[in-house]
């Protein structure tokens, strides 16, 4: 029997990883595709901004000078330049191309933040910042983050960290995903508390990197706190979790020497805390 179930646990780790990493292959080349696909007509629109600003300049220029000076009193244009609302006119259209141009920015942080997130180096070792883990994982999150949650960083001083970029990225995903999920699923709107989501970093007194998700949910209850690993555990509603989101974070941070530890208390929020090795 023992070794029965040593067997099927080990089944299941496997299954797990190839979950995983057929997953993150899958994810890695759809976001390759799409990020070509969006890359080559936001260079075009983006250097055509520069020549829209230079043009839009000149005419505004010469439609101010016109303004100014009445073009000698010709009243044929008078007429024009009161149908198009001029003085609109020259005080808008800089911001549209600003707009544009901060757009186009959005849009490219967006496709560099998701590459980052899911690139196909999916097991290749690579020293890397946390720090840019977390805020590219906060980018991919951000529809979820905008209802009303906070996420307040209390960002330490973190040395290069040695690992599968990739993986530590999707763990960073799950624990910001669940935080703001509970948040989503809890009533602090009605007792006018703030959702907050914080994320701490640094080394603790082991010497070890760490990464604090902490927020200020419903909690988690304790029956409930020594399944939450387990594959296929989940609380959510049929269709909206499969219960693998915190096995295979707990099984990358394994594989990286590391773990997850968690506290929680009913009514308190819950913090995760991921621990890893420098190299």
């Amino acid at each position: 029997a023992q070794e029965s179930e040593q067997a099927l646990k080990k089944l299941i780790e496997t299954q797990l990883k190839l979950i995983q990493t057929e997953k993150m292959s899958a994810l890695g080349q759809m976001v390759a595709g799409i990020a070509h696909e969006i890359n080559n007509p936001l260079n075009f629109i983006a250097g055509n901004i520069t020549h829209l600003e230079g043009y839009a300049e000149d005419l505004m220029a010469i439609a101010s000078h016109c303004d100014e000076h009445d073009a000698y009193g010709d009243t044929v244009l008078r007429e024009q330049l009161e149908n198009v609302e001029i003085e609109f006119l020259l005080e808008d259209l800089p911001n549209i191309i600003r707009s544009l141009r901060s757009g186009g920015k959005r849009i490219k942080d967006s496709v560099l933040a998701l590459r980052k997130f899911s690139r196909l180096d999916n097991r290749i070792v690579d020293t890397v910042d946390l720090h840019e883990g977390i805020d590219s994982a906060l980018r991919v999150l951000a529809h979820k983050l905008e209802h009303n949650i906070h996420v307040k960083k209390d960002y330490g001083t973190l040395p290069l960290v040695k690992c599968y970029p990739a993986q530590l990225n999707q763990v960073f995903r799950h624990l910001l995903a669940n935080a703001a999920d509970a948040l989503l699923d809890s009533e602090l709107d009605s007792d006018c508390r703030e959702k907050v989501i914080r994320i701490g970093t640094g080394l603790n007194n082991q010497g070890l990197v760490y990464v604090s998700i902490e927020d200020n949910g419903a909690g988690i209850a304790e029956d409930i706190q020594r399944k939450i690993f387990d594959p296929f555990f989940t609380t959510k509603p049929v269709g909206q979790g499969a219960g693998l989101g915190l096995a295979i974070a707990y099984q990358i941070m394994e594989d990286h020497r590391g773990f997850i530890e968690v506290k929680s208390d009913p009514g308190q929020g819950s913090t995760f805390t991921v621990c890893v090795p420098e190299r």
